[in-house]
């Protein structure tokens, strides 16, 4: 007798036993992987460009700031890839199911392009966000060995 847990699709194994489509869900389920590693590489960038930049701008109220701040910066976008990776098939499977195969083709290409903007419009925030911070006190940021927009007093005058 089928349980529920056997009829609930397993994410990996479901991009590379599609027959014929796995000829383009493989190729997308390795982009997607990759994307996953380098938006967690990222994120671990942008941690630590926020360690630095808030604690030479605000002191110890900046890395106090930072404790809230660390998951999104570190875990979501890698997270939003993973999940790239992860609900599509039930997504495919639940849509083609329902309706046409052409409505699923297109929730599976909108979940994807979705997940992966929205991924990346996060790690562009936090990197304007950085740098507005490291913009609140130039030369203090400057000293860590990062900079903002704006370049230290000091180095305007060719010092």
């Amino acid at each position: 007798m089928a349980t529920a847990s056997d009829t609930k699709p397993k994410p990996i194994v479901w991009w590379f036993t599609r027959g014929a489509g796995s000829a383009i869900k493989i190729p997308v389920f390795l982009l997607l992987a990759a994307g996953t590693v380098g938006a967690f590489f990222q994120g671990g960038i942008q941690t630590l460009a926020y360690v630095k930049v808030m604690r030479a701008a605000w002191g110890w109220l900046g890395f106090v700031a930072f404790l809230f701040i660390w998951p999104f910066s570190l875990l979501m976008p890698g997270w939003l890839w993973w999940a790239a990776i992860k609900n599509t098939p039930s997504i495919y499977l639940k849509e083609s199911a329902a309706s046409s195969n052409g409505r699923a083709v297109e929730q599976f290409i909108f979940n994807i392009v979705f997940l992966i903007a929205l991924s990346t419009f996060m790690q562009w925030g936090h990197a304007k966000i950085i740098g507005w911070i490291a913009d609140q006190n130039p030369a203090a940021v400057y000293r860590t060995g990062a900079t903002g927009s704006r370049p230290p007093s000091s180095s305007q005058n060719g010092n």
